[in-house]
């Protein structure tokens, strides 16, 4: 649904056109996330948040991305994997090895949800707590601070009405920002069409670091223990210094100008969106900025922003913002 809706809203851009799939299809999924989420939000304006006001979205998003519908079906219709023809591939072997390690951490993960109620500490206070009382009142919720994620896992709720089914929602976050670093890195690392290809036994290095993400203690304690919201956040985030990485590469190459920009303008949208799912995402604001000093002034450009970094968080107390603890005697030479 996600997808269709921002495939539909790109769909008239010739620029989108001329961008490869691996990083169009997971920014169509974000926009289109991003309109699913101000339609929940509308709802619960005029406290609308209800499961006959979520069908309604739903329709009225599913008839306005027809169109959406027809590229994903027909992206679905012209999809081609190959193979080597040798009987014995190293890339092969691999791909398929790492894929049963992710299909099984997943469904681990989507067996250890299957639970009456939340079993984290933070999940409990807020994470699946906040979702529950946006469905139940129908409102939104005016001391919830930042409640993007918490409408889409509301919607869980709204659906099935149980904490099982609010849990599959919000395990949506993780798998997409799994396959979204794949996607980003197979398009980063591939050649062009000019140079002579890689070696095929590191073909497959973007699925094993997308295993690797999803295998790491955090990840799979967010995805099957305490549900957070930090998946889906890293998700929107990787899709957003996707785009930033493109609109330099774009820049530095002096292609279309009119590619450049929209790329910067859906980066800042991408950017703002990650920062209204939770405030850590400032994270992604900082290292934004320092691959842009970086890609600019080189080095020198990088070491400056880092030395101007430090310097204004630890003078502005803003560690505590980032959970880095910092005990006052040891910095006392900055303030």
């Amino acid at each position: 649904m996600w997808r269709a809706v921002g495939a539909t809203i790109f769909s008239q851009s010739t620029t989108w056109k001329n961008i490869s799939k691996k990083f169009t299809i997971p920014a169509e999924t974000t926009i289109g996330m991003f309109v699913f989420v101000m339609g929940m939000f509308t709802l619960g304006i005029f406290g609308a948040i209800k499961f006959v006001g979520l069908l309604g979205l739903l329709g009225i998003l599913t008839i306005i991305s027809f169109l959406g519908w027809k590229i994903i079906f027909s992206d679905i219709k012209n999809l081609k994997i190959t193979f080597s023809s040798s009987p014995i591939s190293f890339k092969i072997i691999s791909a398929e090895l790492v894929f049963s390690v992710l299909a099984f951490v997943i469904s681990v993960a989507f067996i250890n949800i299957l639970r009456p109620m939340p079993i984290g500490w933070d999940d409990i206070g807020v994470y699946m707590n906040f979702p529950r009382l946006i469905a139940k009142s129908g409102e939104l919720l005016s001391a919830a601070g930042m409640t993007t994620w918490h409408l889409v896992t509301a919607s869980g709720f709204l659906i099935g009405d149980t904490t099982a089914v609010a849990f599959f929602v919000n395990q949506i976050g993780g798998i997409l920002a799994t396959i979204t670093i794949i996607s980003t890195l197979s398009l980063l690392l591939e050649k062009p069409n000019n140079e002579k290809k890689t070696d095929s036994r590191f073909l497959v290095l973007p699925i094993i670091l997308g295993v690797v993400y999803y295998l790491m203690p955090m990840t799979i304690f967010q995805q099957a223990k305490d549900m957070k919201l930090d998946p889906a956040l890293m998700f929107v985030s990787v899709t957003a210094f996707a785009a930033l990485i493109l609109a330099t590469k774009s820049f530095f190459e002096k292609e279309n100008f009119k590619k450049t920009l929209f790329l910067i303008f859906l980066a800042g949208i991408f950017v703002g969106f990650a920062f209204s799912i939770k405030v850590t995402s400032l994270m992604l604001i900082l290292a934004s900025l320092g691959f842009l000093s970086y890609q600019i002034l080189g080095l020198g450009g990088f070491i400056g922003f880092s030395g101007i970094f430090l310097a204004i968080f630890t003078k502005l107390g803003l560690w505590s913002q980032m959970f880095v603890q910092i005990p006052s005697d040891s910095i006392g030479i900055f303030i």
